[in-house]
């Protein structure tokens, strides 16, 4: 008898035990509610439609040189005629009777050393037409053709000389950029005061 009591005493005492375990524990205290946001509004500004605007027209391109103007149609406008000298036929021209004449000099000078007296070379030292004089003064056969060739020659580097200054290159160009503006302003300074001179070229 006392050990079927034992027995269900231990049997209870471990089923409160469980039944305590199983309990649900504390909840928590639930979370401070949240703060609501109140959401500001900026002040709605009036809706004005904006006005359509027509674009302004283009300007059209205007180059800064016309170089293939024809002398024939009046200057545009906003232009002015520029003329310059062709530097390429002038440059040239001098470089071929500069080289042709010097060898005419020193042919002549080769010649009064050689010769004792007369100099047979001396029309090499005249411009141009000395080569062909030298061909009258020395009849022979290679001192033509060497003259011929060199007096071609020296008169060619003189034409093209003057025909890069008497056919001078025309082009139209934009009044904007050859303007030249001089001014006179006041200078002042810590150390000193006057006038300067101002400009664009």
């Amino acid at each position: 008898m006392g050990r079927n009591a034992f027995v269900m005493f231990f049997t209870m005492f471990s089923m409160v035990a469980f039944a305590q375990q199983q309990s649900p524990s504390e909840t928590p205290p639930p979370p401070p509610p949240m703060q609501q946001q109140q959401q500001q509004y900026a002040p709605q500004q009036p809706y004005y439609p904006q006005q359509y605007q027509q674009p302004a027209p283009q300007q059209p391109y205007r180059p800064l040189r016309i170089d293939n103007w024809n002398e024939n149609e009046p200057v545009p406008e906003g232009y002015h005629l520029v003329t310059k000298p062709r530097w390429g036929l002038v440059a040239g021209g001098a470089a071929t009777f500069g080289a042709t004449y010097f060898i005419s000099i020193l042919i002549a000078a080769i010649g009064t050393d050689v010769s004792g007296g007369a100099n047979p070379f001396w029309p090499q030292y005249i411009p141009v037409v000395g080569p062909f004089i030298q061909i009258g003064v020395l009849p022979l056969a290679t001192v033509g053709v060497y003259c011929t060739l060199l007096g071609l020659a020296q008169a060619a580097g003189v034409a093209m000389f003057i025909a890069g200054f008497a056919a001078p290159h025309k082009s139209v160009v934009r009044d904007a950029l050859t303007q030249n503006q001089l001014m006179i302003v006041p200078f002042v300074s810590p150390t000193a005061n006057g006038l300067a001179l101002m400009g664009r070229f």
